[in-house]
């Protein structure tokens, strides 16, 4: 699967509203970590045992109202939702801390 960007608060609305399993990626150009963790997000989502998740990244700098809505407070922040509901999220993790939420929520 393929990691869709969202461009507008109401992309990221309809993403969690109208996907059973959904991940977040938020993010922001200049964030170096964010930067670092990307190409494992990118091959985890490609992942076939998580191909019935939607994967997404927003760019907080461009959808400020969307990262206001999820209360982004750090960079990287990965959350994720099951039924429109958010279950968990990370702060800056490090690949297998991230590797490991997914683990948790969406198998």
């Amino acid at each position: 699967m393929t990691v869709n960007v969202l461009e507008s608060v109401t992309s990221y609305r309809d993403a969690v509203a109208n996907n059973k399993l959904v991940v977040l990626d938020f993010y922001a150009m200049w964030c170096g970590d964010c930067r670092m963790i990307d190409p494992f997000y990118t091959k985890y989502a490609k992942e076939e045992r998580f191909q019935h998740v939607y994967f997404a990244k927003i760019d907080t700098e461009a959808v400020t109202e969307a990262a206001a809505e999820a209360d982004i407070r750090k960079l990287p922040t990965f959350q994720i939702y099951k039924d429109g509901v958010k279950v968990d999220q990370i702060y800056e993790p490090k690949p297998n801390d991230l590797l490991a939420l997914f683990e948790k929520h969406l198998l």
